[in-house]
C-alpha cells in the first residue's frame, strides 16, 4: 500500500470493466474454488485489517439471517463480506477492485501421482506486462512459458521442482525490472512490452524521455494452507509494480 492506492484502485476498476475477459478468469471452478476462497478469506479477514488498520477495519454486523463479519475499506468506504459466499469469479473481481496486486493460482494437474505439473486454474491480472493472461489459462508452466527461449531445455525442470518445494507458511520473492517507452500499465499481448520470435521490431528514431518508465515488478510465490495450491502474487499497476519516469525525479510507486 502507498500514497497512490486510491488512484490505482480507480485505474484497476476501469481496466476490469473495459477488459474483463482478459484480466480475470477461472478454468476448472470445482478444483480452484477452495483455493480462491481461502485466499480471499485470509486477505480480507486477517491480513488487511492487521497489516493496514488505517485503511481496513473489521465490523460485526447484524442481519436478518444472523451476524456477519464485514471488512470496511476506509478509502473507498465500502463494506465487504469476510466469508466468501459469491461465485468464484466474483471473489477474484473483488480482490482486483480492492488490492493493488495481481494473483495467479496454480494447481497440480489432476490424476497424476508422479511429478505432476502445475496448471494455471484462475487469475485476476489487471496489469499484465507483455502477455494476454487469458491465453495462459488452463496451461502448464512449460506451455505458459513457451515464448521464453530455451525454457524447456534449461528451466522447466528446475521451475517444476521449485513450485513443488514451496512450503506452507513461507514465501519466495523475486524482483524483475525493465525500461519501457510507454506509460500504460495494462499491456496485454503483442506490441506492448515483449517481443517474440518472428515478430517485426520497429526501431525508434527518437525517444521522448518523458514517456520512458523504469518498471520494477515484485513477484511473491506462496503455498496456501488448506489447499494444495500455489499462487503467484504479481507486480501489477500486481506482487507490486513500481514505475518511475526516467526524465524526472518524481517517483510514482
Amino acid at each position: 500500500m502507498d500514497k497512490n492506492y486510491e488512484d490505482r484502485i480507480h485505474y484497476r476498476r476501469k481496466i476490469l470493466k473495459e477488459h474483463h475477459d482478459v484480466v480475470v478468469a477461472v478454468n476448472d471452478d470445482s478444483r480452484i474454488r477452495p483455493a480462491v476462497r481461502e485466499l480471499y478469506k485470509f486477505l480480507f479477514g486477517t491480513y488487511l485489517p492487521v497489516r493496514y488498520p488505517s485503511m481496513f477495519k473489521l465490523h460485526r454486523t447484524e442481519y436478518e439471517q444472523g451476524p456477519e463479519i464485514m471488512l470496511q475499506n476506509l478509502v473507498t468506504n465500502e463494506l465487504l463480506p469476510v466469508e466468501p459466499k459469491s461465485k468464484t469469479i466474483a471473489l477474484l473481481e473483488t480482490l482486483g477492485k480492492h488490492l493493488d496486486d495481481d494473483f495467479l493460482l496454480l494447481l497440480p494437474e489432476p490424476n497424476v501421482e508422479n511429478d505432476p505439473k502445475y496448471v494455471l486454474e484462475a487469475y485476476i491480472t489487471i496489469c499484465p506486462s507483455g502477455f494476454n493472461p487469458r491465453e495462459k489459462l488452463g496451461k502448464k508452466l512449460r506451455d505458459i512459458h513457451g515464448p521464453v527461449p530455451a525454457y524447456a531445455e534449461r528451466l522447466e525442470g528446475s521451475m517444476d521442482r521449485f513450485f513443488t518445494k514451496v512450503e506452507v507458511g513461507k514465501y519466495v520473492r523475486r524482483v524483475n525490472w525493465s525500461v519501457t517507452t510507454g506509460t500504460e500499465l495494462f499491456a496485454a499481448g503483442p506490441g506492448t512490452t515483449h517481443a517474440h520470435e518472428g515478430e517485426e521490431v520497429m526501431e525508434l528514431e527518437e525517444i521522448d524521455i518523458d514517456q520512458v518508465r523504469f518498471f520494477m515488478i515484485s513477484d511473491i510465490f506462496a503455498c496456501l494452507v488448506r489447499c494444495i495450491a500455489s499462487f503467484v502474487k504479481k507486480g501489477s499497476c500486481g506482487g507490486r509494480q513500481f514505475y518511475q519516469p526516467i526524465g524526472s525525479t518524481d517517483h510514482r510507486s
